[in-house]
């Protein structure tokens, strides 16, 4: 409960003509006080006006919405995983439901995932007459919303809040079945400070280079402070309010993805919000907890609640979600779910979630090449990787002593063609005259030579036995992907060939260039066509110090006691 007695409530409306018949009570708790939240179920235009109206006058006044699935399709498990998420984080006192006059599914959604979470709540009927239970419990609570004032409001909602509290409970993890529709996280329609900021640096970009209009945010601004920005201003705001825990994820992505910008990007979030790493707990998908100690407290991976078969249904039924679902961004039903089994796992209670969808919304403008690098360089704090020569050995103990790291797997930037299989054979060859050479990954059959090693690994290990393999080269040379993109971080001498282009990829590659230059770091991105000049051996280049000598190497990660048995459990599950 928060301080001084005053309570936190969440009242549920469908739109603005409910909020109409709430104002007076809605003002009158608020003027005591109190903050309210009103969390909708449908978002109409001009719905938010009158909240947005609501929110200058009464700075404890918030508002959000978690969309059920009982607009869409009522396949999921019992309780909808987008609104229990929804309402663990807003961490309330009371929840006052807005009864209906005709179907009642949303209703209930928001009541099967308070019962759950232990939240006090309370149906409101909007008519003279009393409503029914539910027909999970026809006592619940239903008051008169015309015949009941503030006052008598208020003094219910207390004794709601002060009757013996149960023991809140975490949902077990269930079995996934069915189809699940997209279940937006909160969306903040009255802009903050910072989200003002972020649309006026977009705003900015997008006006022309030499413009004198380049300080004018009028149309521009329009486009650029879009429902996504504000959306992701709102859930990044929310993600860290209290001090519980905070589940960074889940992270299904693209590996360089992860690590050229999510990684980066959180690390940019802790500081901005001032939270602390002990808070965080990431979640994500192979031995990536050492990679991850410099931005959080713990490491889940997710290998260690789901086989790898199950892991790749989940990231399909995701992706198949975000595609069905065309509105504001939000956890898929598959990500809160994942999200509530992790917490499962874990033990925690009460949790916040930092989304993936925030970032691709803030980047999504760079990534279509509508703004450019300087509207979204001031998201990302970037940091190299380091892994000590011993540890390297550890995990990679038939290494040569010197040689360079090869991967030539197929992707959209190097895709399966006769020009590019002969070309990776060339360079591997080519290479091989002039010193050992370790293939990490590839889909080209080599032929032998006693230089060429190929790195041996099962298939649990393998992405942590390729981040040391990378650790311990004196170079990288491979197709561009995400290997590429992690051996730069290593601040290794990185060559990567690619034969298609996209915008995706122009503005990955401008990213990751202006990002590590400053580090001392240089990537060469060559065309298929070109090949290499093989002239100097590439071992004979100053290409990197090694990596414990490296004074802006990460330093060892302080784990808070409560979660230090998730890095425990997260070095036995990837083998670290």
């Amino acid at each position: 409960m928060s301080t001084a007695g005053a309570l936190r409530f969440a009242l549920l409306i469908a739109d603005r003509g409910e909020l109409a018949k709430l104002k007076p009570h809605a003002e009158a708790l608020l003027a005591a006080g109190h903050s309210v939240h009103f969390a909708i179920r449908r978002l109409g235009d001009g719905d938010g006006g009158p909240i947005q109206r609501l929110r200058r006058r009464h700075p404890l006044a918030s508002f959000g919405y978690a969309l059920p699935r009982a607009m869409h399709d009522r396949s999921f498990p019992a309780v909808d995983p987008g609104i229990l998420t929804y309402l663990r984080q807003l961490d309330l006192d009371v929840l006052l439901m807005v009864e209906p006059p005709g179907p009642r599914d949303e209703v209930e959604d928001y009541a099967a995932a308070a019962r759950l979470l232990r939240i006090p709540f309370a149906r409101l009927a909007a008519g003279s007459e009393p409503g029914a239970g539910s027909a999970d419990d026809p006592a619940e609570p239903v008051w008169r919303l015309r015949t009941t004032s503030p006052d008598e409001l208020l003094r219910r909602a207390r004794r709601l809040v002060e009757a013996p509290p149960a023991a809140r409970r975490t949902p077990a993890p269930r079995p996934l079945e069915g189809r699940a529709t997209m279940a937006p996280g909160p969306i903040s329609i009255g802009p903050s400070l910072h989200g003002f900021r972020l649309a006026l640096r977009s705003a900015r970009a997008l006006a022309p280079a030499g413009s004198v209009l380049r300080g004018y945010v009028g149309p521009a601004i329009k486009a650029a402070a879009s429902h996504d920005v504000l959306a992701a201003d709102a859930a990044l705001a929310l993600a860290a309010k209290g001090d519980g825990p905070i589940l960074v994820g889940p992270w299904f992505g693209d590996l360089g993805i992860e690590m050229l910008y999510w990684l980066p990007f959180v690390r940019w979030w802790r500081k901005r919000y001032k939270v602390d790493k002990s808070r965080l707990v990431s979640i994500s998908r192979g031995a990536l907890g050492r990679w991850y100690e410099t931005v959080a407290g713990g490491y889940l991976d997710m290998a260690a609640l789901w086989p790898e078969a199950d892991l790749l249904r989940l990231d399909r039924r995701r992706i198949e979600e975000a595609a069905r679902y065309d509105g504001p961004p939000g956890l898929t039903p598959t990500e809160a779910w994942v999200c509530e089994a992790a917490a499962a796992s874990l033990s925690l209670g009460a949790f916040n979630v930092l989304p993936p969808w925030t970032l691709a919304a803030l980047f999504d403008p760079y990534w279509e090449g509508a703004v450019g690098y300087q509207a979204v360089a001031p998201w990302t704090r970037v940091g190299l990787l380091s892994l000590k020569h011993k540890r390297v050995r550890q995990i990679c103990p038939h290494l040569p002593s010197t040689y360079v790291a090869v991967s030539f797997p197929f992707g959209d930037a190097f895709p399966d063609e006769e020009a590019n299989r002969k070309r990776a054979t060339e360079t591997v060859a080519g290479l091989a005259k002039r010193g050992n050479v370790v293939v990490i990954d590839s889909d080209i059959p080599f032929a032998p030579h006693p230089k060429v090693r190929h790195l041996d690994a099962p298939g649990s290990d393998r992405r942590e036995a390729q981040f040391a393999a990378i650790a311990g080269a004196e170079a990288f040379v491979g197709s561009l992907g995400p290997l590429a993109y992690v051996a730069g971080l290593f601040g290794k001498r990185c060559i990567a060939f690619e034969s298609a282009h996209s915008a995706a990829s122009d503005c990955h590659k401008d990213f990751a260039s202006r990002q590590l230059a400053p580090l001392g770091v240089r990537m060469s991105f060559v065309s298929a066509e070109e090949g290499l000049d093989f002239g100097p051996p590439l071992a004979r280049r100053p290409i990197a110090l090694a990596a414990e000598e490296r004074s802006f190497a990460p330093a060892s990660a302080q784990i808070d006691p409560p979660l230090a048995h998730l890095w425990r459990a997260g070095a036995q599950a990837g083998g670290m």
